[in-house]
C-alpha cells in the first residue's frame, strides 16, 4: 500500500504518510489516501472524469494545492475520486482523476474531509523515492 494512516499524529484530524518512487506516484498515493479517509474506494464508481491542473514549482505547495483542489471538487460538485493518474513537471501538476457523485445509499462513506492542514505537512526525499506527511481536517 502506498500510504499508511498515523493513529497518534493528531487528535481531531486524520494524518497519513504517502510514499512513491516518483513525485507522480507520491501525489497519486496522497490523493488516494485523502479519499480513502472519506470512503471505501471500492464503492465509488469511476463514471466521472476530471482533469486537474495546478501551476507552480515547489513540490510541497503543489501537493497542498492539488489535494485542496480535489477537496474543493468534492465540496462544490459532490464528487469522490478513486483513480488518480498524475504527472508532476517542473512547472506544475496535471492529473486525470476518476470517480463519481456522492451517494450514501451505494457508497460506504467515512469522514467528511474539510481541508488539508499545514500541521507537519511536507515532502521529503527518501532512499526509495519520496514520502509526504499529510494531515486532513475532518
Amino acid at each position: 500500500m502506498p500510504y499508511e494512516f498515523l493513529e497518534d499524529a493528531s487528535i481531531a484530524d486524520i494524518a497519513f504518510i504517502a510514499r512513491g518512487r516518483t513525485l507522480d506516484e507520491l501525489f497519486a498515493a496522497a490523493a488516494e489516501a485523502t479519499f480513502a479517509s472519506m470512503a471505501d474506494l471500492s464503492t465509488i464508481p469511476a463514471t466521472v472524469k476530471k482533469i486537474v491542473t495546478i501551476r507552480g514549482t515547489d513540490p510541497d505547495h503543489l501537493l497542498y494545492d492539488f489535494l485542496s483542489e480535489l477537496i474543493f471538487l468534492k465540496d462544490t460538485e459532490g464528487l469522490l475520486f478513486r483513480e488518480f493518474a498524475v504527472q508532476v513537471t517542473p512547472t506544475g501538476v496535471t492529473a486525470t482523476v476518476r470517480g463519481g457523485k456522492i451517494d450514501p445509499k451505494t457508497q460506504k462513506l467515512r469522514n467528511d474531509v474539510k481541508a488539508i492542514t499545514m500541521h507537519q505537512f511536507g515532502i521529503s526525499k527518501t532512499k526509495d523515492g519520496y514520502e509526504a506527511q499529510v494531515t486532513v481536517d475532518i
